[in-house]
């Protein structure tokens, strides 16, 4: 009887931990210092990170603010959108 509960108990426990299997991968940099007390070099840096960051983000963002302005002004053509003019002379 113990066995079956233990069995019941192993499978319920198996689905709440699907990823139990899943190894993580460990770090390149694990060694700060050499055998012989000396500190190991810096590790190599991404160069020119904004720079890249700001040329992938601009060229999209423009792209998208672009087809929003189209489609906007396709649907106000098609009268689906008409933006109301709102008069605050009272």
């Amino acid at each position: 009887m113990a066995s079956r509960l233990y069995s019941i108990r192993s499978r319920f426990l198996g689905c709440l931990t699907p990823f139990k299997n899943i190894v993580q991968q460990p770090s390149l940099r694990r060694v700060t210092t050499t055998p012989f007390g000396g500190v190991v070099e810096k590790p190599p840096q991404d160069r020119f990170g904004l720079i890249k960051a700001v040329v992938v983000v601009t060229p999209f963002l423009y792209l998208g603010a672009t087809i929003s302005k189209e489609g906007a002004a396709l649907l106000e053509d098609l009268g689906y959108f008409i933006p109301e003019d709102d008069d605050d002379d009272d």
